[in-house]
């Protein structure tokens, strides 16, 4: 009921709960309706405002409580639900919440008072500076090329650079393009390198930066990031199977190929490429090789029952610069020649035989006499044919046969054909591949009881293998003397696949840093690995029926039996007394916890009690049981030997005269010289020669003989004052 008694009518907001959302524009407009005159009900219906609203804006006078700040204390008004008049948290947080639009809570970061100092004057100039140099032509410019102002701003602000979308990279791309400029180029350089390198490599670049990087183990990349690496530039390198070449044709330098240029530029001026042959024998294998077959899921070595041999029989082939096939030449491995050797072959195929199967000189002369010359005599104008330096191909009748018809022969540079001679390069692989599957079909069809392929039956495949290759014969061939600069001259087809010594540009902070990673890994290939060292070899003195076993201190039973083995040494000091107890000195008991000890107490179990007479500067050793005198050799203490000593070295039975070359603990490593044939045993001196053979060798110091004195060298004789060691019978010494 209402204050009249009558009941209150209530009236439904289409808006639900939701208060009417009012503006203080209307609010003042309709308090100045009234001011002016106006009813409040009249001024609210004109404004669309509520009554009880519009009384208590004109009551306060056009002050909203919610927009009134409460300054308690300073207005003496004591809040109830503060205590202490102090608002708490709740009040901070709704108070932020209602002002979200003008001030937020945020992370400060400290500055000093001089930067404080800044006036609101020198930052006014400095906006208003950007506004007028930058912001202008930001906006101009986005507007120019239809972009968006912020968007432009931002390219801007990061100078062209941002960051991909996603996970971001470990290094950056710049970094990784430098990375794979130096791959590119090891491989360039015959050292290509595979993952493992490349991990090694980041690894390395992290390490001298400094960067840790948390999923990486031990800063290690791991397989996923070399894989992910590959994918990110494949457009530049990509995994391949490498095939292995000899360092000798790896050392073709530019130079080589350079000087052959200018001379076969003189020799095929004026030759048309019908007349420019090209020859190169190559053999044809018993072996199909290895294919792709259809097995169980998880056998891991399928097998195919297929016979096969190392046997080949040896091809010339010979090619002309406008992609003609001379007639074939092979060579069977035989001592005679037999007729159903040469049913089915092509027409005008030529046979021989060799005891070795390979190609000689006189195979060679008769394929110039009965193939190449024929061939040529048909041709007008000058000839030339190319052809590398094998020894079998020089022969000075096939040149001169050769010369009274205008042909020349133009060798290639030594280990070079796999750059200069067109067969290898475009010809021989597309064979090889048809030979391999035109074999197979043979061995799963009429030849697959056959051990090999029979002679009769390889003139027939023969014949297929060059049908096979008949619809891209001329292309291959074209192809092959263009790649290798000759049709139509181009040296630089052949020095594009040297590699060069230009160094890629790069940024001078990060190309030291992947320089030096790749070099690390480039020594560690060729360095580090320790060069084998040839062991002397000395045959054994072994009883038949008796085994061996692999150090001389072992036995089979323990009895006084002949040692097979290194025979142990016990050198005799001139400072020792006059009768010596040899058994005595060795069969002391060794320090189980020395080795040293171990080692230096070996013994012979069949010594013999001798009674020495001492000379000075003389060495008393004792070898399979035979005591040996050298004269001229002084002692030598372990410290006092150094780098170019001359010693005299004790191995297996005999003494070897050898030159420091290295000085460890208790392992030295020297180059052993080799006596003289000749020698007179009444001279005083012994004599010396280094082998053509460098014979280094590592040995310990309980092998050491003593020192000698340096030798007298004269054009590679080393001349030692020594006498040759003799042996010492027991009337001698006694």
């Amino acid at each position: 009921l209402t204050k009249n008694g009558m009941p209150r009518v209530y009236i439904s907001d289409p808006r639900g709960k939701q208060y009417r959302k009012r503006n203080d524009d209307d609010l003042n407009a309709a308090a100045e309706d009234v001011r002016s005159g106006m009813s409040l009900r009249k001024a609210a219906e004109n404004h669309n405002l509520h009554y009880s609203t519009l009384q208590r804006w004109v009551k306060a006078n056009g002050k909203s409580k919610k927009t009134e700040l409460n300054i308690c204390d300073k207005k003496g008004v004591v809040v109830e639900r503060f205590k202490d008049n102090m608002p708490g948290v709740e009040f901070a947080v709704s108070f932020l919440k209602r002002h979200a639009k003008s001030i937020t809570p945020r992370i400060c970061q400290n500055i000093k008072r001089t930067r404080a100092a800044v006036s609101p004057e020198q930052i006014n100039n400095y906006f208003n500076y950007l506004e007028k140099s930058i912001v202008g032509v930001v906006q101009k410019a986005a507007e120019n090329h239809n972009l968006h102002y912020s968007t432009l701003q931002r390219w801007v602000k990061a100078n062209g650079k941002r960051k991909k979308i996603g996970g971001q990279t470990v290094l950056d791309e710049e970094m990784e393009n430098m990375i794979v400029e130096r791959l590119v180029k090891c491989a360039e350089w015959g050292y290509p390198m595979d993952t493992m390198d490349l991990r090694m490599i980041v690894k390395h670049i992290c390490d001298k930066k400094g960067v840790v990087v948390k999923r990486f183990k031990d800063n290690m990349p791991g397989v996923e990031f070399a894989l992910s690496f590959l994918k990110r530039h494949a457009k530049s390198i990509t995994p391949r199977i490498c095939q292995n070449i000899k360092r000798a044709r790896a050392a073709v330098s530019p130079e080589q190929i350079n000087n052959y240029f200018n001379y076969l530029e003189k020799s095929i001026e004026g030759v048309p490429p019908s007349n420019i042959i090209n020859y190169d024998e190559t053999n044809l294998s018993d072996d199909p090789g290895r294919s792709k077959v259809i097995a169980k899921k998880g056998m891991k070595y399928p097998e195919r029952i297929m016979n096969s041999t190392k046997s080949s029989t040896s091809i010339m082939f010979a090619v002309s610069g406008d992609g003609y096939v001379l007639p074939t030449y092979v060579v069977y491995k035989s001592t005679y020649l037999y007729g159903p050797w040469r049913n089915g072959a092509p027409k005008g195929t030529r046979f021989n035989c060799s005891k070795s199967g390979w190609f000689d000189t006189k195979c060679f002369e008769d394929w110039v006499f009965t193939v190449a010359i024929p061939y040529l005599k048909k041709l007008d104008g000058p000839k030339v044919l190319i052809g590398d330096n094998l020894s079998s191909h020089l022969s000075c009748d096939a040149i001169k046969m050769c010369d009274d018809i205008g042909a020349k022969f133009v060798f290639l540079p030594a280990n070079s054909t796999h750059l200069t001679q067109p067969l290898d390069v475009a010809f021989f692989r597309p064979l090889k591949q048809a030979w391999r599957t035109i074999l197979k079909e043979w061995k799963k069809g009429p030849g697959r009881k056959e051990p090999s392929v029979p002679k009769s039956i390889f003139p027939t495949l023969l014949d297929k293998l060059i049908t096979a290759l008949e619809p891209n014969r001329i292309s291959n061939i074209k192809s092959g003397f263009e790649k290798c600069g000759i049709i139509p001259l181009n040296r630089n087809k052949v020095l594009s696949m040297i590699p060069s010594a230009n160094t890629p540009e790069s940024s001078i902070e990060d190309s030291f840093v992947i320089e030096d990673s790749v070099l690390n890994i480039l020594k560690e290939l060729r360095y580090e690995t320790p060069p084998n060292t040839r062991t002397k070899r000395t045959r054994l003195n072994v009883e038949p029926g008796r085994s061996v076993g692999i150090s001389s201190s072992e036995s089979d039973n323990g009895e006084d039996e002949e040692r097979v083995d290194n025979p142990d040494v016990v050198l005799l000091d001139i400072d020792a007394p006059d009768i010596i107890n040899v058994d005595e000195m060795n069969t002391d008991t060794p320090d189980n916890n020395d080795p040293d000890e171990i080692n230096s107490n070996k013994t012979d179990s069949n010594v013999q009690t001798i009674p020495v007479t001492i000379a000075p500067n003389v060495k008393y050793v004792q070898i399979n049981n035979t005591i040996k005198t050298v004269q001229n050799v002084y002692d030598v203490d372990i410290l006092d030997i150094n780098v170019g000593d001359w010693l005299l070295v004790q191995y297996h039975s005999d003494m070897y005269v050898c030159k420091v070359s290295k000085v460890g603990v208790i392992e030295f490593e020297g180059q052993f010289l080799r006596k003289k044939p000749s020698i007179r045993k009444d001279s005083g001196f012994m004599l010396f020669v280094y082998p053509q053979v460098s014979d280094e060798y590592e040995f310990m110091y309980d092998q050491v003989i003593g020192k000698l004195d340096p030798p007298i060298i004269k054009r590679g004789i080393h001349k030692f004052n020594i006498l040759p060691p003799y042996a010492i019978s027991k009337t001698e010494i006694c």
